[in-house]
């Protein structure tokens, strides 16, 4: 999996499956949309959402907002797919 490090800034590291292992960075309290285009998405799973939390905005938006400063990993369940 990649990882970038930061160095002392003060971010959080948030791992994507949907995004084949890519990595993203948010601050604690701010957000950033995720869009699935081509996909819906039936299911999703936020893996420490002391970390970070989602909203449902439509049937392929999320909203992911940064809660704290550490790791997790999003998992996403498209349709006709039995593993995110």
């Amino acid at each position: 999996m990649r990882r970038i490090t930061l160095g002392i800034l003060s971010f959080f590291w948030l791992s994507f499956a949907c995004f084949a292992n890519d990595t993203i960075a948010l601050k604690p309290g701010a957000q950033t949309e995720f869009n699935s285009k081509e996909k819906t998405i039936i299911r999703a799973a936020m893996g420490n959402p002391s970390i970070a939390t989602l909203d449902v905005l439509s049937k392929n938006k999320l909203l992911i907002s940064g809660q704290a400063i550490g790791e997790t990993t999003l998992l996403l369940w498209y349709r006709n797919q039995s593993e995110p």
